[in-house]
């Protein structure tokens, strides 16, 4: 046994993808779920101020200037940090038992186990791999670039019992133009 695991296939995903991607995140995101969550990390800190009075050996500032700190830390959490973080790229890894896709400080980890099928989008830019997972048909959807072999990737998937569904091909002005349409 490995003390590392052995990584098959490494990548980022391509630019175009990324963005399309952060595009029907941000259409899926009603408004005022930032706001929300600009208002409970303020809140959060404010708690923490409250709690840090308390305490002898500390001298948190006075309420007057904690509040608007309260605020700005508040938007920062809310706003500031996804935007940074919507920068930087995501990075996909094949290890011999599962996938891992990291962006800035997030990752997600899916095991052969939990696909029931995958196939593929090909795009005229870039590929799109798309992976149905159990118990519940959700679909992830995974950038590839075109300097990525898709036949050895799906040898590798095939390998680890996971069924193949048809592909399906659409050049970028094709779906440019069923995005802006919807």
């Amino acid at each position: 046994m490995r003390f590392l695991p052995k990584k098959h296939f490494r990548w980022r995903e391509p630019k175009e993808f990324v963005k399309l991607t952060d595009a029907f995140a941000r259409a899926k995101r009603l408004w005022w779920h930032r706001t929300l969550g600009a208002l409970i990390s303020a809140a959060s800190l404010m708690l923490i101020w409250f709690l840090a009075r308390f305490n002898p050996r500390k001298q948190p500032p006075p309420f007057e200037i904690a509040l608007p700190m309260f605020f700005v830390g508040g938007v920062v959490f809310a706003y500031v940090i996804p935007w940074i973080i919507s920068l930087c790229p995501v990075e996909i890894t094949f290890f011999e038992k599962n996938l891992l896709r990291i962006r800035g400080n997030a990752h997600r980890t899916i095991k052969y186990s939990d696909i029931a099928s995958f196939s593929w989008r090909i795009r005229d830019d870039f590929s799109t791999l798309v992976l149905k997972l159990r118990p519940h048909n959700r679909e992830v959807l995974i950038g590839v670039p075109l300097e990525i072999s898709r036949e050895a990737v799906s040898q590798f998937l095939l390998k680890r019992h996971i069924q193949s569904e048809p592909s399906t091909s659409c050049s970028s002005s094709a779906s440019n133009e069923d995005t802006e349409t919807k």
